[in-house]
This record gives structure tokens, sequence and C-alpha cells, in this order.
């Protein structure tokens, strides 16, 4: 008489337990990845909707520069409001001073509270939430950078955490006629590293083939 060979109930157990350890070395590196992936693809429609946007205000003015515009030259809450409502799909825009929109909760990529502005919630500053679930902060430009540059932060997932530099939040400025990665003082090469601010770090990841290798 033959006899067929099963697995003995011990087997199956410890192959089970051999499973569940593998799976759970290797799934929290998974899902960190995906999440990277994910920001990034928020990141690179978010960049596109506001540089897009930015040339449609130049475009219904009818001038090659931004910084001709009265977009630009007036700043005020209603101009800026008109224009960014005409060419983004705004639900919501306030000013820093609304009580909306006081974010208090962002974090810099070690983890820290930001160092100093940009940040939400700075006086003087105006946000638009669209409705895709993103803000765009508009930040007030000072001292050297008056009247020469636009300052952008962007939360590519609204008030969902993170809140964090570096991973769901960016900083870009408006420079030279055309949108950029923000980096430090105008100069290239600042790093993107875990114990910066994170200011740096949507430069990194375009520079990088829009991958979040960090």
């Amino acid at each position: 008489m033959l006899y067929k060979k099963g697995f003995t109930l011990a087997e199956v157990l410890i192959t089970l337990a051999v499973i569940g350890i593998v799976a759970a070395l290797t799934m929290p590196a998974l899902i960190g990845n995906y999440q990277k992936k994910v920001w990034v693809m928020q990141l690179r429609k978010t960049y596109n909707v506001l540089a897009n946007g930015l040339d449609m205000i130049k475009a219904d003015e009818g001038e090659d520069n931004l910084s001709d515009t009265q977009f630009y030259s007036d700043r005020g809450i209603s101009t800026v409001d008109g224009h960014i409502r005409k060419h983004f799909n705004v639900i919501k825009s306030c000013t820093s001073d609304d009580n909306d929109c006081k974010f208090s909760d962002y974090k810099a990529l070690n983890g820290e509270k930001p160092n100093g502005p940009p940040t939400f919630g700075s006086s003087g500053n105006y946000y638009f939430f669209l409705n895709d679930g993103s803000i765009i902060g508009m930040l007030s430009p000072t001292g050297d950078n008056l009247g020469k540059l636009i300052d952008f932060v962007v939360d590519v997932n609204g008030t969902k955490p993170p809140n964090q530099y570096g991973r769901d939040v960016f900083r870009f400025a408006y420079a030279g006629n055309k949108l950029e990665a923000w980096h430090c003082n105008g100069t290239d090469g600042a790093p993107c590293v875990t114990t910066n601010q994170g200011w740096e770090c949507a430069k990194k990841i375009i520079e990088d083939g829009w991958e979040m290798n960090y």
C-alpha cells in the first residue's frame, strides 16, 4: 500500500511563522517606498498646476514677464485672489490672519519646528485650497527678495499628515520669469538631508528624475 506524505501541523505552523516574519520585515519598507511615490506624483502635479497657472496670468495681461503684471506689482489680496481663482480650481482662499489658516503643526524634514519662514501661517501671506486637496501658499517677499521673486510653499495633500517639509510640503520661487525649486541663497548644491529644514528637497527630487531618494 502506498502512502502519500503530507505536511505535518508543525511544519505548516513553522512555514507560516517564517512568512509572517519576512512580511513584518519587508512591509514597512514597501509601504514607505509607495508613500514616497505618491508624494512625488502629487508634487509633480501641483508643480505643473502652479507653473501653468502663472503662465496664464502673464498671457491674460499680455505680458512676457510676470514682474510686469498687476498680479506681481499689486500683491493685494483682491488682485491676487482674482487671478488665482480664474486659473486654479480654488475652493477656498484666505490670508494667514484668518482663523482657518492657522497652521501650527508643520515640521522640518528632521522633525523639528522649521527655523523661521517660510511656513504656513506667517503673517501677510495668502493661501489657496484647491479642489484636488492641495494647498498653495503665496508668501510675501521681504528684504532683498522684495520685487525680485514670489515665494511659494505647497502642501501636496493639504492638511493631511505628515505636514513635513521634504515629504508632503515643498518650497518654490518664481524668479527669472520661471517657476523653480527653491535653493539656498540662489546657489546650487545645498544639501537635502535629514538634518536640514527640507526646503531644498523639491530641487533634489527634480534633479534625481522625480524620485525621493532620501
